[in-house]
């Protein structure tokens, strides 16, 4: 028998009565299991948890970490106080267990399932060590109940209660279960013995701190501020914007260092945040900033590790070299912070992060230029000047090196963007052009993360797109650089909206935030995922935190909108169009139908079948259905048209019973469920 130990959250859950139930009635008794099981599988399948064991009233479950068991655990009991409500109880604790085939032992088994029993039907109750790890997480809450002596288990355990909406708190008076509340004598024989152990534990540090002893280091989380460009000329700022990129790129290839994207950290560009302050915003324990100067064919590049907490610098160091030692600079920078923060660097990591994309240097700086120019200017302008500089400098980088995969992707990129920009006007030449660019980039690099993203856009926006082709290069590109927060997102949207599978998909977005955690959009597509398998709660919870990260106009300003028109939430609705759109869009229209003022919708919008149905929910509209078709039939089956929405949706209530939408809506299972059944096996990587 194989075992190993490993920590881990541990959820034990039963449903309160079922054996009586069984007895009284057998039928509702099934009914409930059905519905734990149901739901137990979905919570499992969105949050990595492992099913141990499952027995007629309950069952045993290990978590990669104390958040998602809770996470879990909360949506189930959601699910199960809708409608007829099942009595189920729930107990969480976090330790060392050891894991032997299909079994879990271990105390931590022993105190979760000592936890769960003091637990009333509704609630979740926690250890204190799996408070620790979730008290500073805003969208978990928790009740002390008081320290417990626990059945057969030593130390005292304080135990919580999760406190969130919808759940059932106990009353601490009132709980009952295998063990019971320490009284007072009982605690302060505790406390002296705490007290004798602080002592001796006082006594042995001063001891450890005054021994000969290897430095100790922190579990290392990293933001990388954008270096600052020293060089006194603004137009070299795409260099240190590059350098920036690149290194964020490099340690994030590195396993056992959580690195902030480059989105994350671009909100502080050129300010002077107060890194204790950035730190708690980004959840990391360290900050590196760095300069970089450009003269001519000559770079000196300056990074500084700095720990937030007291501001002290941990590292710093001076480069200075001419263009041809760029990549190796930038490598051997990255390869020193894993060594400064004691993280062993594996083989295949130390050749990915040391390769060389091109032998002839100014072909990179060329196409570092045309990259800034499209991500930092193009794709916020759409002028013809800016495409035109972007092109020029890809197309000299292509003259230098006509092998180097990059520039050719540069292109393919560019072109997606005019083409996003300009819709159906875009011509089918260019469209082959673009092809044409990636293919190339392909042949070159199959092996570069950027090549195969090029690809997939490339492919989603061709005159015949197949989302199946798509999602192969955005999950080759994940596979490459699993630990970049756009290719999670693109993971995540391409499995939860286009592939319409967002039970696969949201944990990709879950993890995307865990690297970009102020990104507003990020949190509206969660709403969305959230929203199309049923859960509001949750789903309003990340559409309202996309609310207060987004003080502008966002890109999923529309699904976040929508969602929220959806819910009813009219008067967080109005705030948000009056504030960030302007007058006369869709999202307005949509809004004025949802809350019956018509005589406001534009002459634009008024006859589009989705205003209409939002108008008359009580006729069926016959437009509606057939625009429906196209999307289904189409592949464009997510958001509303999703079948899980479809299928439950009171807008369409009118509907439901025409056998044009019946058909509609079995043809949508099918496809859902192929899908389903397709990429079940796709998850987050470790």
């Amino acid at each position: 028998m194989n075992s190993r130990h490993q920590l881990a959250a541990i959820l034990f859950a039963d449903i309160e009565g079922y054996s009586a139930m069984m007895q009284s009635d057998e039928k509702q008794a099934l009914i409930w299991r059905k519905r734990f099981e149901e739901n137990l599988d979905m919570a499992l399948e969105m949050h990595s948890g492992k099913l141990i064991s499952l027995t007629g009233d309950g069952a045993l479950c290990a978590f990669p970490s104390a958040i998602s068991a809770i996470h879990a655990g909360i949506l189930i009991q959601h699910e199960l106080r809708k409608d007829a409500i099942v009595p189920l109880r729930i107990g969480i604790h976090q330790g060392d267990v050891i894991i032997a085939d299909h079994a879990v032992y271990g105390d931590g088994v022993n105190i979760a399932s000592r936890i769960e029993s003091f637990a009333i039907p509704g609630s979740i109750l926690i250890s204190g060590k799996v408070y620790d790890d979730i008290k500073n997480q805003s969208d978990i809450s928790a009740k002390f109940l008081g320290n417990y002596k626990l059945k057969n288990i030593h130390d005292p355990v304080p135990l919580y209660a999760i406190s969130n909406a919808g759940l059932q708190l106990p009353n601490k008076g009132t709980l009952t279960g295998k063990g019971k509340l320490m009284n007072a004598a009982i605690k302060r024989r505790w406390q002296v013995l705490i007290l004798v152990f602080s002592i001796l534990l006082v006594l042995t540090l001063v001891y450890i701190f005054n021994s000969p002893r290897e430095k100790t280091v922190k579990e290392p989380s990293l933001a990388i501020l954008y270096f600052e460009n020293m060089s006194g000329e603004p137009e070299q700022e795409y260099f240190s914007d590059g350098v920036t990129e690149e290194i964020i790129s490099h340690v994030s290839k590195i396993n056992g260092i959580r690195v902030m994207s480059s989105n994350a950290v671009l909100p502080y560009k050129g300010n002077k945040p107060d890194l204790r302050k950035l730190a708690k915003e980004l959840h990391v324990n360290y900050i590196m900033t760095g300069l970089v100067r450009m003269a001519g064919n000559t770079f000196k590049i300056m990074p500084t590790l700095i720990d937030p907490q007291t501001g002290t610098s941990l590292w710093s160091e001076s480069y200075q070299h001419d263009l041809n030692d760029i990549f190796q600079t930038q490598s051997t920078i990255a390869i020193q912070v894993a060594n400064m923060l004691a993280v062993e660097i594996s083989p295949d990591s130390k050749n990915t992060i040391e390769a060389v994309p091109t032998l002839v240097p100014e072909a990179y700086n060329l196409f570092r230029k045309g990259k800034h120019i499209t991500y930092q200017k193009y794709l916020n302008t759409h002028e013809q000047p800016d495409f035109d500089r972007a092109k020029s400098y890809f197309e000299q980088a292509i003259a230098l090196d006509p092998n180097y995969a990059d520039p050719y992707a540069g292109l393919a990129e560019l072109y997606d963007e005019w083409h996003n920009h300009t819709g159906d006007t875009f011509p089918d030449s260019l469209l082959q052009l673009q092809n044409e660019f990636a293919r190339t980039a392909m042949k070159l690099n199959p092996n570069s993360s950027y090549v195969n993203t090029a690809m997939a856009w490339t492919i989603a926006h061709s005159a015949n797109p197949n989302p199946d082709s798509t999602f192969r290069y955005v999950y080759k590109a994940y596979q490459l650089e699993p630990n970049d927060a756009l290719n999670l997102f693109n993971m995540g949207f391409q499995l939860g909206v286009d592939l319409c599978v967002p039970e696969i998909g949201l944990p990709f977005i879950e993890k995307a935030i865990v690297f970009d955690p102020l990104d507003p959009n990020l949190y509206v597509i969660k709403g969305e995922l959230l929203g199309v398998l049923g859960n509001k709660q949750a789903a309003l919870e990340s559409l309202h935190a996309a609310i207060d990260l987004a003080d502008q106009h966002i890109g999923r300003e529309n699904p976040l909108i929508f969602w929220l028109i959806h819910y009813e939430e009219y008067d967080t609705v109005l705030k948000r169009l009056k504030a960030h759109v302007d007058q006369n869009t869709f999202p307005w229209a949509m809004y004025y139908a949802a809350t019956d003022q018509p005589e406001k919708i534009g002459e634009k919008f008024k006859d589009l079948p989705v205003i209409q149905i939002t108008l008359h929910p009580e006729k069926i509209n016959h437009a509606f259905l057939r625009e429906l078709e196209k999307d289904i039939t189409q592949g464009r089956r997510h958001g509303f048209n999703h079948y899980l929405n479809l299928k439950r949706t009171s807008a369409l209530l009118s509907s439901h019973q025409d056998p044009h939408y019946q058909a509609l809506l079995e043809k949508a299972r099918k496809l859902y469920e192929t899908n389903l059944n397709k990429y079940r096996h796709i998850k987050v990587l470790p």
